[in-house]
């Protein structure tokens, strides 16, 4: 906690002349010195990217680690560069994070995520761990749309393999036709008699 002496000096706007001070203490609670921020709040489409954005409005170094979960799991979190951030006095730190589903999906699904700030070891205890919330709305690729309902389930190899048969046949095709159109043709007339 800090303690500081603030001089509150006040003028009448009607009249110049007549004003007043006094001499009040500022206090300062270190401990809501340390904020987090996280944009956008909601966010849609097959990933994601959240910017996580740590305040220090204390005059000592903060080091924190982020960490994001959903409840229903199947997101897959991926921070960029690191999870770790030092956060020095009266400034701030910001962390991406990219969000995607752990398998494609096939329908719109909304997932509720919690990204949350953890103290390190040393830092003073008693600060509460910054907490945010955000959505993410998973949406399916255009590929799950594509297919008939039927075929959606066909491995990529067994997939792999009609397109190489297909490629086959229009090569056998194609050679196939400049054969039959470079043959050298013969016309026959025959007299009837």
């Amino acid at each position: 906690m800090q303690r500081d002496p603030l001089v509150v000096w006040v003028r009448s706007e009607g009249d110049a002349a007549i004003h007043a001070s006094a001499v009040v203490t500022l206090i300062v609670e270190d401990d809501a010195g340390l904020s987090m921020v996280v944009l956008p709040k909601e966010a849609d489409g097959r990933e994601a990217t959240f910017y996580v954005t740590y305040h220090n409005r204390t005059r000592a170094p903060i080091g924190v680690m982020l960490t994001a979960h959903n409840d229903e799991g199947g997101l897959r979190f991926s921070a960029m560069h690191n999870s770790y951030v030092v956060v020095l006095p009266c400034s701030s730190n910001s962390i991406m994070v990219r969000v995607a589903p752990i398998r494609p999906l096939r329908e719109r699904r909304r997932y509720q995520i919690v990204f949350r700030g953890l103290l390190l070891e040393g830092e003073n205890q008693r600060r509460p761990f910054p907490i945010q919330q955000a959505c993410f709305t998973s949406v399916p690729s255009i590929a799950a749309f594509a297919l008939p309902e039927r075929l959606r389930h066909i491995s990529t190899r067994a997939l792999v393999f009609v397109l190489i048969l297909l490629v086959v046949l229009i090569v056998v095709v194609s050679m196939s036709w400049e054969w039959l159109v470079m043959a050298p043709v013969t016309i026959c007339h025959i007299a009837v008699g």
